[in-house]
């Protein structure tokens, strides 16, 4: 070892008064674990400085308010002809370039991978010019093919469909038996790879209710670095208050609008394939052309008008859409290996034909794809150059990648929860109505228990709590208060999921009836064995259960839910253990309406996303380097902070590191690492109990990589 390195050895003179001067003490531990203590209070930041904002809040800039955040995304699908995708994916690259413009490529497994062998620099080229990557699932992928390999896999016990589809993330899939994944490297771990980095958003696929091939997809993709979904918006759908938030520990994709398609009314009623289009129906815009009502179809002349009405007050959420076979093709050729028809209703068997994505058996067996005309073709390039160029050019619109909004995301999935956090969140269990709602005419309503998520706190500082969030924290808390005697003041969330097993259980509760406190600590310390032996495998396989057995009957989580908040409200009143527990009936389905949570293990985890100001602390995330990666810098755990957190970081060579810190305006308060570090994994811990609460940063910075991560230090 080099004298550099912070391996077992003692601080020279100087370096000693550095770190005083800076208030930090290092003391070495093996393989680089620092544990440095930092006197953060003599580096206080002014009250005054803006940490978090509404998610609605236009950005402040020189050039113009920012009121619309437009995203560009590019979906890569047909894996059949790869000269053919690659033509027009260097051509958007370009058009993107052109305008400085970033945007975000989704690209399917069996498309990464005959990139990878025909173009090995075309990933390394489009990192090069800044643009964000994606996952997307399309057939054989299970979660979007509607066939026998998906009902096989919805069979399976949990533990073994999680196995099951980690193969699918990780290993290449033989296209014409996909239910035999090959050995070598491919889905998501390939593109992560490839990219050096893993993809930042995912196409998760599902639909409403328990699907657990997506939640088992979403577990793999948080295991292997993502940390965005889809979330079930599309085009459109974000909450109008809280348009970004957490789903399933992962943030959901944000839009309010999209510049791909509408209809020539603008009732934008959403078409049936092979329906009858009318002036009512939504169309993609390229469909347009050639047309008698093209005029309506330019999407650069939608967003102008659009950002004639759009509120300047408020920040709105834009994308724009389009495949790269749009250009090219009628549909893309790879349907017609899995589908027999053009809706892609009617699945194909075993073992599928793969040449059947050759353009000479089109005509007679797949009339459905087309080549487009070339005149139509090129007429799009033009459309779109012209939306790209309209955007990129408007004052008051910002061009981002998913990742980019990311930058200013608190990743608050396993943050601090108080007891007097807590407390007000038993207290709104406990006062919210169970009772399902009255029948109002021909619409149900949704009954008012269980609230979506907890919002504490003034705006913009509010902190936001999930079910799950509540479910795990009450439990744990007062498995502390069985084992302690005492309740604890604050404890670590974990990122845990909804109910992923099947439907829900039909409780065998009685309507109101007390239970023992004896009764409901057996409960409570079996789902806390339970946490410990799902996450041991895998961090992320913590999960709310579907049933729960109380005094010998079986309540469903909402049941199990409305007991622990009783339970934590009594003994936070009598710092005790209570002598009994209030429990009750409480139906997932309701004759005249059903429950926001009803059979759906998503919006247990559903919750606001606490945000940062853009471009005020000058400290903005970036990436030296992007060739291969050198480095990776992994979100700080805890956050928020209220006693120490720790930094974990990666190096693929020696190299030398400096790591800093910063307060909210940019400053830099202390050094916390700055020596010649070896390959492999380290972490650096850092002592928060005597800074004061605020947001703060730490940069990881090495000759060819930079990357800055936000912290929140609590009091």
């Amino acid at each position: 070892m080099k004298n550099r390195e912070l391996t077992n050895r003692k601080m020279t003179n100087r370096e000693l008064k550095n770190a005083k001067r800076v208030g930090v003490i290092m003391i070495a531990a093996v393989k680089l674990v620092a544990v440095l203590f930092l006197v953060l209070g003599a580096f206080s930041f002014s009250a005054q400085a803006q940490t978090f904002v509404s998610q609605r809040a236009p950005e402040k800039d020189a050039t113009g308010d920012k009121y619309v955040y437009f995203n560009f995304v590019v979906n890569c699908h047909d894996f059949t002809n790869v000269d053919e995708s690659v033509r027009v994916l260097n051509r958007l690259r370009d058009i993107f370039t052109k305008y400085g413009v970033k945007a975000d490529f989704y690209f399917i497994d069996q498309l990464v991978q005959r990139i990878s062998w025909k173009y090995p620099t075309f990933f390394g080229d489009l990192k090069a010019a800044g643009m964000g990557i994606g996952m997307h699932h399309r057939a054989p992928h299970p979660v979007d093919f509607r066939s026998s390999i998906q009902s096989g896999l919805e069979r399976m016990p949990w533990d073994n469909l999680l196995a099951e589809i980690t193969k699918w993330e990780t290993q290449r899939v033989n296209i014409t038996t996909p239910t035999a994944p090959m050995s070598d490297v491919g889905g998501i771990t390939l593109l992560k790879q490839l990219w050096s980095e893993a993809p930042t958003i995912m196409s998760e696929g599902g639909g409403d209710g328990i699907d657990r091939i997506s939640n088992a997809i979403t577990i793999n993709a948080k295991t292997q670095g993502m940390r965005t979904i889809l979330g079930g918006h599309h085009e459109s759908g974000s909450d109008n208050d809280y348009p970004i938030l957490w789903s399933q520990g992962m943030v959901a994709r944000v839009v309010d609008s999209s510049i791909t398609r509408w209809s020539r009314s603008g009732n934008n009623t959403l078409g049936s394939c092979g329906g009858t289009v009318t002036q009512d129906t939504q169309i993609f815009w390229w469909e347009g052309i050639g047309t008698s009502y093209e005029a309506l179809y330019l999407p650069y002349k939608r967003i102008a008008d659009q950002m004639q009405t759009v509120s300047k007050s408020r920040l709105t959420y834009y994308n724009a859409i389009v495949h790269e076979t749009d250009f090219h093709y009628t549909l893309p050729p790879w349907r017609a290996i899995y589908f027999s028809d053009s809706c892609s209703a009617q699945t194909r068997t075993q073992p599928f034909d793969t040449t059947r994505a050759n353009s000479s058996r089109w005509a007679a067996e797949t009339p459905w794809i087309a080549f487009a005309q070339a005149s139509v073709e090129e007429s799009m390039w033009r459309k779109y150059d012209s939306l790209v160029a309209t955007v990129a050019r408007h004052p008051n619109i910002r061009t981002l990648r998913v990742k980019d909004l990311l930058a200013r995301v608190v990743d608050d999935r396993e943050r601090a929860i108080t007891r007097e956090h807590l407390k007000q969140i038993a207290a709104t269990i406990l006062t919210t109505s169970r009772d399902c709602p009255a029948q109002s005419g021909t619409r149900k309503q949704q009954a008012a228990f269980p609230p979506r998520f907890f919002v504490l706190g003034a705006s913009p500082a509010n902190d936001f709590f999930s079910l799950a969030d509540a479910y795990y924290a009450m439990n744990t808390a007062l498995a502390t208060l069985a084992r302690t005697g005492a309740l604890p003041q604050s404890l670590n969330l974990k990122d845990i999921n909804g109910p992923v097993d099947t439907v829900l259980a039909t409780t065998s509760l009685q309507s109101v009836q007390t239970l023992a406190w004896s009764d409901l600590l057996t409960a409570i310390n079996a789902q806390d064995a339970l946490w410990t032996t799902q996450t041991t495998p895998n961090k992320y396989n913590g999960r709310v259960p579907n049933a729960i057995t109380l005094a010998g009957k079986t309540a469903n989580p909402l049941e199990y839910l409305y007991a622990l908040a009783a339970a934590y409200q009594a003994a936070d009143a009598a710092n005790a253990a209570p002598g009994s527990v209030k429990a009750e009936a409480i139906s997932y389905l309701c004759s005249s309406g059903s429950r926001a949570v009803q059979n759906d293990g998503r919006n247990w985890t559903e919750k606001p996303v606490r945000l940062l100001a853009a471009m005020t602390t000058g400290v903005e995330e970036s990436n030296g380097n992007f060739g291969v990666g050198t480095a990776r810098l992994e979100p700080i755990f805890p956050n928020p902070a209220t006693e120490q957190a720790t930094v974990r970081f990666v190096l693929t060579k020696r190299e030398r590191v400096s790591m800093k810190l910063f307060n909210a305006l940019g400053q830099e308060v202390a050094q916390l690492l700055d020596a010649e570090v070896g390959a492999g994994e380290h972490s650096v811990q850092f002592d928060t109990r005597h800074a004061a609460s605020g947001i703060f940063f730490v940069r990881l910075q090495t000759p060819t990589f930079s990357h800055t991560k936000p912290v929140q230090v609590l009091r």
